[in-house]
């Protein structure tokens, strides 16, 4: 597997003031800052990587003093503002206070940098999985900070402590992300349909990312009914090692949420490369996490309901599936299956 152990950054300090120098702290020497550009270069090998720097010599008097930050990688400039803070220290007319989202230095304090997860996601992976616990949902980051479950109605993390009725665990075709996401069934069933119905769904998967989600959300999530609305898609995930974390990749097509240059390069292409000739082999992955999935349901007494999104699915979707349905087709016999008693 292709391991990413670090990435080194630079922290650019643009200096300016008229009479009265800055400087900054470094173990219990005080260090001035030139004028103009000074570098902070450090290394960082997880995903909650914190740096701080104290900076003192801040005077009311000297209307012109700021510091400006940037923050730069392999000779590309990311994000400062949702990674940092500053908190304000030692100031003779501002209190001490905690400021948030900050590219510009005019007070006494310390600059704190703490990088988190989907941060790394979004700028580096273009809203790519970083996962290192089997108890995550499988999906794409639009931003840092998008709900990791997003359900039917309204964008709210799933409650572990919570009993649900329905659960439709779904790709594309059923995601609340989708264009005519109101001519869809899920949100169709829910108005005819007297069960409740959350919406777990996401762009893109592939079929074994299909099975990954369901199989979390039986295994860690309480419900009545699991329906189940796989890709047709049959891949295995290309794993990439990233800082202290797992790359995953699932998808079944080169889109991207985001702008920018994946640091891991053309890694669907890979993906293709890795699945090729191997038909057999993979439909046998996913046809036993299907059946493990079965097994669970059964244990758990969750009534599961396998509905391929087309009316003509995968030879494995057909030998299991329990309904035809076309994605935008009448909802009304899923509505039916959904009122029958659970075997």
């Amino acid at each position: 597997m292709e391991r990413l152990k670090f990435l080194k950054f630079t922290l650019n300090l643009y200096t300016q003031y008229r009479n009265k120098p800055l400087a900054y702290v470094k173990g219990s020497d005080s260090i001035e800052l030139p004028l103009g550009n000074t570098t902070f270069d450090f290394t960082v090998h997880d995903t909650n990587h914190k740096e701080s720097i104290q900076f003192k010599g801040f005077d009311h008097t000297d209307k012109d003093q700021k510091i400006q930050l940037t923050l730069e990688c392999n000779d590309v400039t990311y994000d400062i503002n949702s990674i940092s803070n500053f908190s304000v220290q030692d100031n003779k007319y501002v209190d001490n206070k905690l400021i948030s989202s900050v590219n510009e230095i005019v007070f006494n304090g310390t600059l704190h940098l703490d990088f988190f997860t989907t941060w790394f996601s979004c700028n580096f992976l273009q809203g790519g999985l970083l996962t290192n616990d089997d108890f995550d949902l499988w999906k794409r980051h639009e931003d840092y900070y998008t709900p990791q479950d997003i359900c039917l109605n309204d964008k709210t993390q799933l409650d572990r402590h919570k009993h649900y009725d329905v659960l439709i665990s779904g790709t594309c075709f059923t995601s609340p992300l989708h264009h005519q996401y109101e001519n869809m069934v899920p949100y169709t069933l829910q108005k005819i349909c007297k069960r409740n119905i959350t919406n777990v769904s996401f762009d893109g998967l592939n079929a074994y990312a299909s099975l990954h989600n369901a199989n979390v959300l039986v295994d860690f999530y309480k419900m009545n009914t699991m329906i189940l609305s796989p890709s047709n898609q049959f891949q295995l995930p290309v794993k990439k090692q990233f800082l202290d974390k797992t790359f995953v990749y699932t998808y079944v097509r080169s889109q991207t949420k985001l702008t920018g240059n994946h640091i891991f390069g053309k890694v669907r292409d890979e993906m293709l490369k890795a699945n090729r000739n191997r038909k057999r082999e993979v439909e046998a992955v996913i046809e036993s996490m299907y059946l493990d999935l079965v097994r669970k349901c059964k244990a758990k007494d969750v009534q599961l309901i396998l509905w391929p999104y087309k009316s003509k699915p995968s030879t494995l979707w057909h030998k299991y599936k329990d309904i035809d349905l076309e994605i935008d087709g009448d909802p009304k016999a899923l509505s039916q299956l959904l009122e029958k008693p659970v075997d």
